[in-house]
């Protein structure tokens, strides 16, 4: 069975969060003034490792899935999921 569930990515250079092997990003967005992102995760699996990325607007792209943009005080971002350990 497939769930939605939902994450903090605080801005930065690389971000892991514990997700079961078979997840998909969906989206990322602001919510209440944090970066928030929208999984789709298939419960019953053992969480391991994801890697996620930001780069901004005119930095070197070093590869991952693009997820979404945020524009947040004139910073624009965008977050690449890089890797997961499975």
């Amino acid at each position: 069975m497939s769930v939605i569930w939902k994450y903090s990515v605080p801005f930065g250079d690389e971000i892991t969060i514990p997700l079961p092997g078979a997840s998909e990003p969906l989206a990322v967005q602001m919510q209440d003034g944090v970066p928030m992102l929208w999984v789709k995760v298939a419960t019953g699996i053992e969480p391991r490792p994801h890697i996620f990325r930001w780069v901004a607007t005119g930095q070197t792209v070093t590869g991952g899935s693009y997820v979404g943009t945020l524009q947040d005080e004139g910073l624009v971002s965008h977050l690449f999921f890089t890797v997961w350990w499975g």
